[in-house]
């Protein structure tokens, strides 16, 4: 699910509004993309998973719920959901912050 914001209504960057949102900045070796987790259990998954896009006079944000670590051997998608009440849930949370 996507959110997007006009620079002009963003009181901070976003990866300091993640911060304060309980996100964390990762690295993907795989994919050569920065991005952003906010764990919703004591474990690596499920989490809530995050890009930011610049378009120039706005920001995207691309929320999906990751469910599951890659399950087989030399794959590297993983079980997600991309939108339900979690992640919907999650998007008002995140307009309430900007």
């Amino acid at each position: 699910m996507n959110l997007k914001i006009n620079k002009d209504n963003l009181k901070d960057k976003p990866e300091m509004l993640l911060k304060r949102a309980g996100y964390a900045y990762i690295y993907s070796r795989i994919t050569e993309k920065g991005s952003f987790v906010r764990r919703l259990a004591r474990n690596h998954y499920p989490r809530l998973h995050l890009y930011v896009e610049d378009h120039g006079d706005s920001f995207v944000f691309s929320l999906h719920l990751d469910q599951k670590q890659v399950s087989y051997k030399g794959s590297h998608a993983h079980s997600a959901d991309y939108n339900g009440s979690v992640v919907e849930n999650e998007i008002i949370r995140s307009q309430e912050a900007v």
